[in-house]
Parts: structure tokens; C-alpha cells; sequence
């Protein structure tokens, strides 16, 4: 029974052995499957700074609504107050300062009062407009908010401060918002774009290939 087992121990050792030898970690199999494998953590990265982006987005948002509703009751000096207090309670928190709470109110009111005019401007009727608005426009904003939280949450806190204190309106801030995405734009790229006005530049550059060509082929 030894001698068996002191076979099997050689054999086991010698399989242990050659497996080590054969191992080349710079054969194109593994540097395949390495490849798959990082493209795995990247994947996994991007979905989970995604998740967490959204939720920070989210809570600005309801910062911002609050901070809005309460300040017709406590008056201007409410964000001042707010901020020491939560500085208090959350002395590591980050995102509670004075300057990023008035982002929050005004990132709310920049989106919420495009929301409403849109929706003016497009009344179901001339007559029941302006009722609609004033008796639901919690209702008709709520709707819409969730797009607009997922379309922003794609981009960086600081992407969207400068989109939405820069841009005229949404159609401007959808524009900057979707080529930050597309061209994986980084702060100072949107800054730089923003302040050269990229989206007049494009749509100058768009009526003067229609009047050079006012027929164009859609070939």
C-alpha cells in the first residue's frame, strides 16, 4: 500500500510539475482571454459608476425641489442655514456645500420651468391651458422627470452644472448632453465647446450648405 501511494504522490507531483512548466501566460490564448476578462471589469466599472451616477443625480434633483418649495416659506437665507446644518450632521459627506446646494436649486429650476413651458406651448386647448398648468403641474412635470434623470445621469455632476448654467434652454442642453456621450467629452472639452458655441457654429454651417446646395441628393 505505501509503494502505491508513494506512486500516486510522484505521479500527482510530476502532473503539478508539468502543468507549472507548460504554463505560458504569453501565448495569444490567454492574452485573448485576458482581453475578454478586462473588458468584463470595464463593462462592469462603467454599469456601476452609471448606477451610482444616477442616484447621486437623483438626489440632487430632490434637493434642489425641496430647497425651492421651502425657500417661498423661509425665505433666501434657507440654503445658508441648510448648508451649515447638514456640514453639522455630515462633517464627510461631500456634495452638502453652500455652492453645490444653489446647483441643485438651480439645476431643478432650470429643468422643471423648460418642462412647464414646453408643455404651455403646446396646450391641448387655448382655453384650459393655463388651468392645467396651475392645478397640475406637479403631475405634468413628474412624468418627464425620470427621462431626464436618466439622459443626465449618463454624464458627470460637474458635466452638468456647466450644461445646464450654460445653455439657453433643453434643446440646448439635450445637444451638449448627447455629444459629451457620444465623444466621451471631458470637463474642460464641454467647457471649451460650450464657450465657442459649437451648436450656433453647427447650425451656421448647416444653412450655408442649404443654400449652396438647396437640392441636395439624398444619395
Amino acid at each position: 500500500m505505501e509503494g502505491k501511494e508513494g506512486e500516486m504522490s510522484l505521479l500527482n507531483n510530476t502532473k503539478f510539475l508539468y502543468l507549472l512548466l507548460t504554463m505560458n501566460f504569453n501565448d495569444a490564448q490567454y492574452r485573448k482571454w485576458l482581453t475578454e476578462l478586462k473588458l468584463r471589469v470595464r463593462s462592469a466599472q462603467a454599469k456601476a459608476a452609471i448606477a451610482v451616477n444616477s442616484v447621486l443625480v437623483g438626489f440632487y434633483w430632490e434637493l434642489g425641489k425641496m430647497i425651492t418649495e421651502k425657500e417661498n416659506i423661509w425665505g433666501s437665507k434657507l440654503i445658508d442655514q441648510v448648508a451649515k446644518d447638514l456640514k453639522k450632521e455630515f462633517p464627510e459627506m461631500k456634495g452638502l456645500s453652500r455652492s453645490n446646494l444653489f446647483y441643485c436649486k438651480q439645476f431643478y429650476f432650470f429643468y422643471k420651468n423648460e418642462l412647464l413651458q414646453q408643455f404651455v406651448g403646446h396646450p391641448d386647448s387655448e382655453t384650459d391651458s393655463f388651468q392645467k398648468v396651475t392645478d397640475s403641474s406637479n403631475e405634468i412635470v413628474q412624468q418627464p422627470v425620470g427621462q431626464i434623470i436618466q439622459l443626465v445621469s449618463k454624464i458627470p455632476w460637474g458635466h452638468n452644472i456647466l450644461i445646464f448654467s450654460k445653455s439657453k434652454g433643453i434643446d440646448e442642453a439635450s445637444f451638449y448632453i448627447q455629444h459629451t456621450i457620444s465623444n466621451n467629452w471631458s470637463r474642460d472639452v464641454l467647457a471649451l465647446q460650450i464657450k465657442t458655441d459649437l451648436l450656433k457654429d453647427l447650425a451656421k454651417r448647416y444653412l450655408i450648405s442649404v443654400k449652396l446646395c438647396p437640392n441636395p441628393n439624398p444619395n
